[in-house]
């Protein structure tokens, strides 16, 4: 069982080529082959965390390659929007100019935890705050949703990117109150809603 301790880190790389792939079947139109790629994608995610924690083989590297990992996944998503709505397969519900916006101050928000992490602990690293966990799923939908009704709705969009922010200024928050690095805390918030839970019990 040797083997089992790559498993994490080569599932890590492989989200980063499948995301690759996800953003040329968007841009040549391949709804249903981009939907099928993009879970793959997610299962990915899913399943190297899962893997390093059970069987105990969590490193440094794989932590790295796990953050390059999302960011591809991320980024993915979002090109592979831009480049089939480039190429005519979906249309946008506002003017470009102000899904332009609304993305690029949320992707300047997200490199502010990073900057502060490398900062405090010397790496370049991300937590996964509850509140990710909490609104994960449904970012993790957006794009097969809009390129499969092959429309953007910037509300949505908005909202969304919204979301995003506040999570990265509760990251911030977090990563300021930290003694020592952890990637899996729960955050600020998420503390609060466990000891709510044990004192329920």
């Amino acid at each position: 069982m040797k083997f089992i301790k790559y498993v994490p880190n080569t599932l890590s790389v492989l989200r980063v080529l499948l995301a690759a792939l996800m953003c040329v079947l968007a841009w040549r139109g391949h709804t249903w082959w981009f939907i099928a790629v993009f879970f793959m994608v997610g299962a990915t995610d899913f399943w190297d965390g899962i893997i390093a924690r059970k069987f105990n083989v969590e490193t440094k590297l794989g932590s790295q390659l796990d953050l390059i990992g999302d960011f591809a996944m991320l980024i993915g998503g979002v090109v592979s929007v831009l480049l089939a709505w480039v190429n005519g397969h979906l249309v946008l519900s506002h003017n470009w100019t102000w899904f332009v916006i609304a993305i690029a101050l949320t992707a300047a928000s997200c490199a502010v935890p990073v900057c502060v992490c490398r900062a405090r602990f010397g790496m370049w690293n991300k937590l996964h705050l509850l509140f990710y966990r909490f609104i994960g799923l449904p970012l993790f939908l957006l794009a097969p949703l809009f390129i499969w009704l092959g429309q953007v709705n910037f509300w949505l969009v908005l909202a969304f990117c919204i979301l995003i922010v506040l999570g990265q200024v509760e990251e911030v928050a977090t990563l300021l109150t930290m003694k020592e690095f952890h990637a899996n805390h729960n955050g600020i918030i998420g503390k609060r809603v466990a000891r709510k839970e044990i004192r329920g019990h």
